[in-house]
């Protein structure tokens, strides 16, 4: 391949980092959560695990949700569900992880947010 003056673009690299399930503290469960948003097609979804300090699935969803058209809010929905989830199943002693870092600071910081995100993650609380 080569740039458009002729000049060779160099490979890409290769080395993609590993990513691995790190487990709770004991007779602790994790709640992994992940949502994704295509605005092209106007198609956002929601993924979720949740595991004991074994690794043992202890139950799980996925689904495709309405009227989100940004990563940031299916990551928000991502999040509202999951803490749903485990609230309907008893799980009391969870712990919940997502990559969406602004979504884990606006839980965190528990400030008045009126924003379309803080009334997504309202519904969890």
């Amino acid at each position: 391949m080569a740039n458009f003056d002729g000049r060779p673009i160099p490979p890409p690299n290769r080395q993609q980092k590993r990513h691995t399930w790190e487990r709770p503290i004991t007779n602790t469960i994790k709640n992994n959560v992940d949502g994704t948003c295509k605005q092209m097609e106007k198609v956002s979804a929601i993924g979720i695990v949740v595991r004991d300090h074994n690794g043992l699935v202890l139950g799980g969803m996925c689904k495709p949700i309405e009227q989100t058209f940004t990563a940031e809010s299916a990551e928000a929905d991502a999040f509202t569900q999951g803490i749903k989830f485990a609230v309907e199943n008893g799980w009391t002693n969870a712990t919940i992880k997502g990559d969406a870092i602004t979504i884990v600071s606006r839980l965190v910081n528990h400030k008045e947010d009126v924003s379309t995100i803080g009334l997504i993650l309202n519904e969890a609380v």
